[in-house]
Formats: C-alpha cells, sequence, structure tokens
C-alpha cells in the first residue's frame, strides 16, 4: 500500500471516528497523518477536521461572561 493511499484510509478513519464521538482516536490518526503525509490536500482536511475539535469563540464569550457574571453576583451578595 502506498503511503498517500495509507494515509487518505487514515483521514477516512478519522471521519468515521468524528461522526462516532470518538475525539481521541480522531486526534491520534490527524496526528499521524499530520506528521507523516506530504500530500497537502491530505494534509489540509486533516487540519480542517482537527479544527472542528475546538471550542467556538461563542462559547469561550459565554463561559468568560458567565464567569464574570458569577463573580459580580457573588462580590455584590456579600459586600451588601
Amino acid at each position: 500500500m502506498q503511503p498517500a493511499e495509507l494515509h487518505a484510509r487514515l483521514l477516512d478513519a478519522a471521519e468515521r471516528a468524528f461522526a462516532g464521538g470518538d475525539y481521541r482516536l480522531v486526534v491520534e490518526l490527524t496526528d499521524r497523518i499530520l506528521a507523516e503525509s506530504k500530500d497537502e490536500a491530505l494534509r489540509e482536511s486533516a487540519l480542517r477536521l482537527r479544527a472542528r475539535l475546538g471550542t467556538s469563540p461563542l462559547a469561550r464569550a459565554a463561559l468568560a461572561f458567565t464567569l464574570v457574571l458569577l463573580i459580580g453576583v457573588t462580590w455584590f451578595a456579600y459586600s451588601h
């Protein structure tokens, strides 16, 4: 089996793992593709799949807002 074919199969397996919710396996497979593959299209696809695992900026902003609100309400409750 050629390396390009192997990496294409690894990418397919990573996409199936993503659909199945096995994100640890997605990270392992995409890391292997990124480390070994010379094909830019495969590398780009692996990077895009990997980026889908990250948190969205909106979720991070909502978490930060919630923490600030919690601290503010707690401070207000204890100071009055």
